[in-house]
């Protein structure tokens, strides 16, 4: 079979590749050099070439696909330009009244609700209303009033502002997130008298649009007054997609045994669902003698199943996740009731296609991916559960036995199918695999799924009709919640129950797949070559858990100075010849709920590929210089930790060195003058310890390191005040330095004209915040570093820097993760 009747045999698999490809390579493409016009002239051409040249038309087809992909992703993706969008009429931190409905409401998590709004006009310096669109996401530190429901027209007063991230590879890109949602600015109120319900009568299509979202609410409120604050929250993620509500603790428990998809709105649910609807259709249309003879009830009550299925979509949010379960829903439900056959992948195939025609942006989402990863590896491994399957029943065993027995084989083989399959992403995506998944998923999806969730879908139908009855409903499904819980907290306290791991790269996973693949030959193959067909698939296996980075860095010879962004606080990695790395603070202000060295320190050392930290530094006793130290201590390998003192009047500092304790991390309290780490060409020298028993704040008991590589130097001197600055001065310390990270992160109350003077750098590193309270780093220290020609970086504009050494030098990159 030639390469062009191939394409023509799987033609939805090409042009979805097509497609996919197009979406992938638009970032280099702007939508500038891509407009509607090629796109049409191309498609006039395919009409013509289709009609007289099939196979050129086949390939026309793939281009027009490959370029409508770029240009989808490339509208998807752009910010909105008109000029009544709401995002482009505000400025960042400007007080605005905005007028319009609420579209959403989130559930109130013991701190905040959010809730989103369609907004309608807008006022702010303004003395008259102006007509604007656009949604916005808002946060209260409240319960919202029992009125403000979804379709209800709402004046709220707060301060909006754009969405921002950290510019630190590896860390979550919320404007992206959001902007999935079509959301680009957000309102902080700051008070619950600025948030008032506005009397108006809605149109016919405003009660229309927001009635899904009012069942919703509904449901999510029933819910709440049903059970307790755990099982709510779960019943509301597998009901509503609403997961506002769960606690940390039950996330954890569910990410860490591997069975947190199981709180999303999948293509299980849906699945469920339409096998719910689809058995009450058939048997209500089984009761007519007259349906039976004249109609094919069997494909009539599946194409019935489509509008209460997209009725559960619209409740659920519409979001990504939840339309691309019911997209891949709507396609077999349609291949069933037009008796079309096709093969697995074409299904597949079609159901990414049309997903992502709707959503292009959604390619990078990891759901998509892990859900189409785990349909397509389930049904690779379809053939070899049912070979085993069917060698276990020549087995001389009794029959309820053996059926039992393939039960068992078939869900072990799905388990393990996904897993393998996801394996590469989820490690990717999240650094983290769970050990006991493939067990888990066996005991959690009947509880949750078979039992729950089905009993979930008949109480929220009840909810309509009989109160009482689906109280109790709530009640009984409640019990597979209960005991789904005490599995995963079972599972989850086993050792080694999951692991994290650094991000493998795109080579790597593009070679696991590949192995995988290679795999198919097996029975083409002379069995003396089959061993070479594993060693693919196994040494990929084997990176997954060894890194390539953890073996190349014994051969590094430079050193490389890594300046995290953190908001206001400070990291630095520094990594040394022979592949020493030496973590200096990890910390910043943030709130209780957002650790800093989980969400952003963490992803960045994973996404570098860097499984173990040897040491940590913690220049002094300031929760924005090691907040966020008691999360790597716990997953780096971390031999020893370097503190200015033990003593400092401070719980979380206490706890920090617990955990040193607890995971036997040696902890040391350096003296002035320690060389911390020497050898021929590099030393990380401690220039001083300023704690002293006059040390009276925090800042005063700093850690002033130095580090040296051939002729560069580098100084660390924390966040000592103007009087340590001066004493260091008089005492004659080797200040001096090519680099210095500011002290206090720019403040003028250090960073004093005598000691810019005295250090003398090339370049000063700033790592501070965007709040604008802080005014880091201040105009006064600008003007100083100014007068002295010393070149000023501030991390907060143009992200995480990097500062390598090279010969005769080194050389400043950023390292900004768009």
């Amino acid at each position: 079979m030639s390469f062009l009747q191939i394409l023509r045999t799987y033609l939805i698999v090409a042009v979805t590749l097509s497609f996919i490809a197009g979406i992938s390579f638009s970032f280099f493409f702007p939508l500038s050099y891509f407009s509607l016009a090629p796109l049409s002239a191309i498609a006039l051409l395919l009409g013509v070439c289709i009609w007289k040249f099939q196979n050129t038309g086949v390939l026309l087809l793939l281009l027009f696909f490959f370029y409508a992909g770029i240009y989808s992703s490339n509208i998807a993706t752009a910010q909105p330009t008109s000029p009544e969008h709401i995002v482009n009429t505000t400025e960042d931190h400007e007080e605005t009244i905005i007028l319009g409905r609420v579209a959403q409401v989130f559930s109130y998590d013991g701190e905040i609700t959010r809730f989103d709004v369609n907004s309608l006009a807008s006022r702010n310096s303004a003395t008259t209303f102006e007509t604007v669109h656009g949604k916005i996401r808002y946060i209260i530190k409240d319960r919202l009033p029992d009125e403000i429901i979804p379709g209800v027209t709402v004046a709220v007063r707060a301060r909006l502002k754009r969405p921002q991230r950290f510019l630190t590879p590896g860390s979550f890109d919320y404007p992206s997130f959001l902007a999935e949602q079509d959301i680009y600015i957000t309102g902080y109120i700051s008070s619950p008298i600025h948030l008032e319900k506005v009397r108006s009568t809605p149109t016919f299509f405003n009660s229309v649009q927001y009635f899904p979202q009012r069942i919703r609410h509904t449901i999510n409120s029933f819910i709440d007054t049903s059970l307790s604050d755990e099982s709510a929250a779960v019943y509301k993620a597998l009901l509503t997609g609403d997961r506002s509500s769960l606690s940390p603790h039950t996330i954890e428990l569910f990410k860490g045994t591997g069975v947190l998809h199981i709180l999303a709105i999948s293509g299980i649910h849906m699945s469920l669902l339409g096998v719910f609807l689809f058995a009450l259709i058939f048997w209500l249309l089984r009761r007519s003698e007259q349906l039976i003879l004249t109609i094919n009830t069997k494909k009539t009550a599946a194409f019935l199943s489509i509008p209460p299925l997209l009725f559960y979509t619209l409740i659920a949010g519409a979001k990504t996740p939840v339309l691309r379960s019911f997209v891949m829903s709507l396609i077999i439900i349609l291949a069933v009731c037009f008796g079309k056959k096709h093969s697995f992948i074409t299904l597949v195939a079609a159901a990414a296609l049309l997903i992502l025609t709707l959503s292009p942006e959604s390619l990078a989402s990891p759901s998509l991916q892990l859900t189409f990863t785990a349909v397509l590896a389930i049904g690779a491994g379809l053939p070899v559960i049912f070979y085993v399957n069917r060698q276990i029943a020549d087995f001389k065993l009794p029959k309820m036995f053996l059926r039992f027995l393939t039960w068992i084989v078939a869900a072990l083989g799905v388990s393990l199918a996904a897993t393998l399959g996801t394996a590469p992403l989820v490690i990717y995506h999240f650094n983290r695999i769970s050990l006991v998944g493939i067990i888990t998923n066996l005991i959690v999806e009947p509880l949750i799924c078979l039992w729950s969730l089905t009993i979930g879908f008949c109480a929220t139908l009840c909810i309509f009709i009989a109160e009482p009855i689906a109280h109790i409903l709530f009640q009984t499904g409640s019990f597979g919640i209960h005991m789904a819980l005490k599995a995963v907290s079972f599972f989850h306290a086993l050792p080694h129950s999951s692991i994290y791991l650094p991000s493998p790269s795109y080579l790597h996973v593009s070679l696991y797949y590949l192995g995988f693949l290679s795999l198919a030959l097996w029975n083409s193959v002379h069995r003396s070559y089959r061993p070479v067909l594993l060693l693919l698939p196994v040494s990929t296996m084997l990176f997954l858990a060894f890194p390539p980075a953890e073996i190349s860095k014994f051969f590094r010879e430079e050193s490389s100075l890594t300046f995290l962004d953190v908001g206001h606080g400070s990291c630095t990695l520094l990594e040394t010849p022979g592949g020493k790395r030496i973590l200096i603070d990890g910390g910043a202000i943030s709130s209780p709920e957002f650790n800093i060295g989980e969400r952003v320190i963490a992803p960045f050392l994973f996404r570098s590929g860097i499984a173990k930290v040897d040491d940590i530094i913690v220049t002094h006793p300031d929760s924005d210089h090691y907040n966020g130290i008691a999360f790597l201590l716990h997953h780096f390998k971390v031999k020893s930790l370097w503190v200015s003192t033990r003593e400092h009047n401070s719980p979380g500092w206490h706890t920090l060195l617990k955990t040193a304790s607890d995971r036997k991390v040696v902890v040391h309290v350096p003296h002035s003058g320690k060389i911390y780490s020497r050898n021929s060409e590099n030393f990380l020298d401690v220039v001083a310890n300023t704690n002293s028993s006059f040390s009276v704040g925090s800042n005063e008991k700093s850690l002033v390191l130095k580090y040296r590589h051939g002729d560069f130097t580098a100084l660390f001197p924390g966040d000592i005040p103007r009087e340590i600055e001066k004493k260091l001065i008089r005492q004659g310390s080797n200040l001096s330095a090519d680099v210095l990270l500011a002290v206090h992160h720019g403040s003028a109350t250090s960073n004093s004209r005598e000691f810019l003077q005295y250090v003398s750098p090339e370049i000063m590193i700033v790592s501070s915040g965007r709040n604008r309270s802080f005014n880091f780093p201040s105009p006064v220290v600008l003007e100083r570093c100014a007068q002295q020609h010393i070149n000023v970086q501030c991390i907060k504009e143009i992200g995480t820097i990097e500062i390598s050494t090279a010969k005769g030098g080194y050389q400043l990159d950023t390292l900004l993760s768009l």
